[in-house]
């Protein structure tokens, strides 16, 4: 994302919200998210991340990467809306990973949908 910085910049530019999504743990949205919301930040947006911490299954290693990815997200962010994946397996605990994955993107969905109808809708 850094060398992309100006970009991601332009794109950015006028917009009054940002959302800022990503799975936490890997490499691409923990590594990206932060500096996302630090450009919308600075260009005056209200800034909201909405993340997803990794499946316990998927390692200690990377759910670290994700906690250190969160705090920096934290930093920048208005607010921060964290869904911890294993709460989903227990709502349906049989259910097969990539179904649980997909559940999970359900989830930051509707978060997302809700918070854009409360911000955006007079009264």
């Amino acid at each position: 994302a850094r060398e992309n910085e100006e970009e991601i910049r332009q794109f950015l530019q006028g917009a009054h919200i940002v959302f800022v999504t990503a799975g936490m743990g890997g490499g691409t949205g923990t590594g990206s998210a932060h500096l996302v919301a630090r450009i919308a930040k600075e260009q005056g947006a209200l800034t909201m991340g909405v993340v997803t911490l990794p499946f316990s299954g998927e390692g200690t290693a990377r759910m670290e990467q994700a906690r250190d990815g969160l705090e920096r997200l934290r930093r920048v962010c208005d607010t921060t809306i964290v869904i911890q994946n294993d709460k989903l397996l227990e709502l349906v605990p049989r259910m097969p990973l990539d179904a649980a994955f997909k559940l999970a993107d359900a989830v930051l969905m509707t978060a997302i949908k809700g918070l854009t109808e409360i911000v955006t809708q007079p009264g």
